[in-house]
């Protein structure tokens, strides 16, 4: 079977959304975080008409290592870990 469907929905008054379907040897939390971000900034993109590049806008699991590594050298990361 395939491991991801993705549809977009139009409603008759103009509203409308996705829908997203990813198996799950092939997503987990964080990668629907990130898909649904990127999606939106695509969306946002497209109301302004600014219609930024797919470079400029992916994130990737370095990056994501990086800001973990920002974020553990942080009083807020203090402060969660508490909780």
């Amino acid at each position: 079977s395939n491991l991801y469907e993705f549809k977009i929905v139009r409603f008759k008054n103009n509203s409308g959304g996705f829908i997203l379907n990813i198996h799950h040897f092939i997503s987990d939390a964080w990668t629907l975080g990130l898909v649904s971000r990127n999606i939106m900034k695509y969306y946002e993109s497209i109301i302004n008409k600014t219609f930024e590049e797919a470079d400029n806008i992916q994130e990737t699991y370095v990056d994501y290592a990086e800001n973990q590594s920002v974020y553990f050298n942080t009083p807020k990361f203090i402060k969660d870990k508490k909780m």
